[in-house]
C-alpha cells in the first residue's frame, strides 16, 4: 500500500509520463513526411530522445548531420526539456553550440515566446525548439546571433567578418562529418551511411 507521499509522487511520475507521450505522438505527426529533421526515441529510456537535424542548402551546414540529445526533466512539461546537447566532437560551430556540445537558446530574443522565454508550458512543444535550431541558429548568418554583432547591425565590416567565420564553421562541420563517418552515432549507423 502507497503511503500519500508515494501517491503524491506516483501521480507525477505519471503526469510527466503522460506529457513526454504528447510530446512524442505530436513529433509523429509533425515530422510525417521529415526532410531535414528525424527523431528517434528509445522505449528502455522514455526520458531521451535524439534528433538529427541536416544542415540547410546555402549555410555553412550545407548537408551536416547535427545529432542533438534531448533529455526531458521530472517538471516537464512545465519546465522544458534539457535543450540540447549538440555532439558536437569539440568543435564550436555557433555562437550558441559550443566545443562541450552545450546549447544556448536563450541568449537570444530574436525567436523567444511573448513572455521572453523560448519555452511556454503546454505550448511550445520539441517540434517547434527543432524548427527554430534548424531555421535560426544553424543559418547563413550564424555570427549576426553573436552578443555584440546584434547590435552592430550589417555593414561592410560585419559582413566581411561574417564570411570569414561562415568559412571557419564550413571547415568544422566539415571535420563533424568526417567523425561521423568514421564513427556513426549509434542506433543511427544505418542513417548516417545512407545520408553520405
Amino acid at each position: 500500500m502507497l503511503n500519500h507521499f508515494d501517491a503524491h509522487m506516483f501521480q507525477i511520475v505519471l503526469a510527466v509520463a503522460s506529457g513526454i507521450q504528447g510530446e512524442l505522438l505530436n513529433l509523429e505527426k509533425q515530422l510525417q513526411n521529415p526532410d531535414s529533421i528525424f527523431v528517434r526515441a528509445y522505449k528502455s529510456k522514455i526520458d531521451v530522445l535524439t534528433a538529427v537535424i541536416i544542415g540547410q542548402k546555402g549555410t555553412s551546414y550545407h548537408d551536416g548531420l547535427f545529432f542533438i540529445d534531448v533529455i526531458f526533466r521530472a517538471c516537464f512539461p512545465q519546465q522544458a526539456p534539457v535543450f540540447f546537447r549538440l555532439r558536437s566532437f569539440g568543435y564550436a560551430i555557433n555562437p550558441h553550440m559550443f566545443e562541450c556540445g552545450e546549447v544556448r537558446l536563450h541568449l537570444s530574443h530574436q525567436w523567444t515566446m511573448s513572455s521572453g522565454s523560448i519555452w511556454e508550458p503546454f505550448q511550445t512543444t520539441v517540434y517547434d525548439v527543432l524548427v527554430s535550431i534548424r531555421d535560426q541558429v544553424l543559418n547563413v548568418g550564424p555570427l549576426f546571433h553573436q552578443p555584440g554583432f546584434v547590435e552592430c547591425g550589417i555593414s561592410v565590416v560585419s559582413e566581411y567578418f561574417s564570411f570569414l567565420y561562415n568559412e571557419n564553421v564550413l571547415i568544422k562541420s566539415l571535420k563533424i562529418m568526417t567523425c561521423i563517418i568514421n564513427k556513426p552515432s549509434k542506433n543511427f549507423e544505418a542513417f548516417a551511411i545512407g545520408h553520405f
